[in-house]
């Protein structure tokens, strides 16, 4: 069955926005990827408005906005491998630009999320509530 988080990353329906992904535990985000949106095609491009015809799915990262509660966890799959809330974590370095710098992580929009870290935070909450 196709999740509505694949149907965004392979662009059905990527003209519009698309609703929010809801999860069994309640949590809720905005997904979004177009050309009038923070991502990137599969050739690690940004989409652009006049060439959307060349735009090549699936995005390989998203656009994520409004989230019903702080993501955690957010910059990687720390969590999953055994590391305290990232500390240490050999990724982590790069993703400060996300949760920490924003002065409120529920009233934002986070550009260009690669799209496994938007499933691990999907998988964390229980998945997509059908």
């Amino acid at each position: 069955m196709s999740t509505a988080l694949d149907r965004t990353i392979n662009g059905e329906g990527s003209k519009h926005v698309r609703p929010r992904i809801k999860c069994a535990d309640g949590f809720a985000l905005s997904v979004q990827a177009s050309s009038t949106h923070y991502c990137l095609d599969a050739d690690g491009n940004h989409p652009d408005l006049a060439f959307e015809a060349k735009v090549r799915t699936p995005y390989t990262a998203v656009e994520i906005g409004y989230p019903a509660a702080r993501p955690e966890p957010w910059r990687c799959s720390a969590w999953s491998e055994g590391y305290d809330r990232h500390n240490n974590h050999p990724v982590c370095d790069g993703w400060e630009r996300y949760v920490e710098t924003a002065d409120d992580p529920t009233g934002t929009v986070y550009g260009c999320v690669p799209v496994q870290m938007v499933r691990d935070l999907i998988a964390l909450h229980g998945g997509e509530s059908q």
